[in-house]
Formats: C-alpha cells, structure tokens, sequence
C-alpha cells in the first residue's frame, strides 16, 4: 500500500501539482503543458547550438519521455499554430527536423517568466542550502530511476 509520505507519491503529487499550475498559467497562451515541453525542448537545443538534427520527431519522443504518436500528435497541432517548422530530414527520410518558428521566442520569454516566479513560489521559505540539496538529492533519483531501467 502506497504511504502518503512515500518518496514516490510525494515526488508524483509535486510533479502532477507542478504541471497543473504550469497549465493554468498557460491559459492564455493557448499551449498545453506538453506541447510547451516541446518548444522548450527545440528552445534549449537552438539556444546552445546544438546540431538540429537532434529535433526530429524520434529525438524529442526520447528526450521528453513522452511515445512517439504523442510527439506527432503535439507537433502537429504546433505547426497548425504555427509555433514550429518541419523540413525533410536529409538523413533519414522518414523523419523531420524542427524547427521553432520565430514567434516562439515571445512565447518562451514569457514561459521563463512563469517558471520563475513559480519556482519562487514552490520554494518559498527554502534556504540556498536547502535548495541546493534538494536539486542533488531529486538528479540521484532520476540517475536512479533511469539506471532501473537499465537491467
């Protein structure tokens, strides 16, 4: 029976909590929380340089952890929007490359800015310290999770 002071309920009711009022704020947008993931994903790739070819479809799927025919699903509504760019991937013909459009850089100023002031908001009362520690404590848990799978 899960505990409501297991580690991993209290990890999973954050995250569900997290992603619910991420969603709210992003009303207005008209973006869901997955489909922001995905412009984030590309937005993170153009902003270090990164090769595009990272940015296919396949690529964002493993990266966000989320199945390939969701990924299809949320790039195809962005690109009806017009948040993103599709070309034919040179390498591999079955596959895309994406791209952001250039309104997405307004939309993206304005997801840092709701992700900061949310951030503030979740950690009120944390010390630096405490911070600190709770950032290494949860990457030892993926590490962990991901390694699970591994076996």
């Amino acid at each position: 029976m899960i505990q409501s002071n297991d580690v991993g309920y209290l990890i999973g009711k954050a995250t569900r909590l997290m992603r619910r009022n991420i969603g709210k704020l992003l009303l207005d947008t008209g973006i869901t929380f997955p489909q922001m993931m995905v412009i984030n994903y590309l937005y993170m790739n153009q902003k270090c340089k990164k090769d595009n070819s990272l940015n296919t479809p396949g690529m964002i799927a493993k990266h966000l952890d989320y199945d390939r025919p969701t990924v299809t699903g949320i790039l195809t509504r962005l690109d009806k929007q017009g948040w993103i760019t599709r070309r034919k991937n040179r390498e591999d013909k079955r596959s895309q490359i994406i791209t952001l459009a250039e309104k997405s850089n307004e939309l993206m100023k304005k997801f840092c800015l709701i992700l900061e002031d949310l951030n503030k908001d979740i950690l009120k009362g944390f010390q630096e310290s405490e911070i600190k520690s709770l950032k290494t404590n949860l990457t030892k848990i993926i590490d962990n999770l991901e390694n699970i799978g591994q076996y």
